[in-house]
């Protein structure tokens, strides 16, 4: 072929991800994990100094991969976040990669990062993944409180597994084990959206309870409640 392929074919794809396959090889001490263009590397140590030097030579062998097979890494995209106990001691540590020219780009450290979609804080928390969660549950509650006015309740049910379902479902076997005093958070907004479909108070004293709503339309709850 004497051009390139043009952006958004369906062949374009498939011939990058061939072109990337080797990716991995150029390092066997960190893990990598690919996901069309968005590439994210792994590595583990028994203290901060030592993941710091591995992760400086191993960084360098990734730079000449690219460098070999004409690919630039995005800088400003590029960042590390440190996993590690709360409880543990921090310290700071210096990533770089260096450039054929000699300069070097120094990586910014992140407390959180998104991860295909799940924000990951260093503490694996998932505080931020929640809150992200609640938002977006949040403004789409906003467009069932409309919407009631005008459909059914079992339309109301599509909706919600359309808007507000899938955020609350996406990933959970990785975050939704934290402690109840998070998950309340994502429970409240269930159950304030059970009670929009039902015109149920929403406030105040004569709050209706959501319990016996979400068993009218069949929903599970991510609390389990006593009777």
């Amino acid at each position: 072929m004497l051009c390139s392929i043009p952006q958004g074919s369906t062949l374009g794809p498939l011939l990058f991800l061939l072109y990337i396959n080797d990716l991995p090889n150029c390092s066997e001490k960190l893990c990598f994990k690919i996901f069309a263009d968005d590439t994210n590397v792994f590595a583990s140590a028994r203290d901060l100094k030592s993941l710091e030097r591995l992760m400086n030579s191993e960084l360098a062998k990734i730079k000449k991969w690219c460098d070999i097979n004409k690919l630039s890494i995005n800088m400003a995209k590029t960042n590390f976040m440190i996993i590690k106990s709360a409880r543990k001691r921090d310290m700071e540590i210096s990533l770089n990669i260096s450039n054929s020219d000699g300069s070097s780009h120094v990586l910014e450290r992140k407390q959180c990062i998104k991860y295909l979609g799940v924000m990951i804080d260093e503490s694996l928390t998932w505080k931020h993944h929640i809150a992200f969660v609640c938002s977006r549950i949040s403004r789409n509650i906003g467009i069932m409180s409309k919407l009631r006015y005008y459909l059914s309740i079992q339309q109301l049910k599509q909706i919600y597994y359309n808007l507000i379902y899938p955020y609350i479902s996406y990933s959970i076997l990785a975050w939704g084990g934290v402690y109840n005093t998070h998950i309340k958070k994502i429970q409240v907004k269930q159950n304030h959206t059970v009670r929009l479909i039902f015109f149920a108070r929403t406030f105040g004293r004569e709050t209706e309870s959501a319990k016996p709503l979400l068993n009218l339309l069949d929903l599970l709850t991510f609390i389990v409640w006593k009777y």
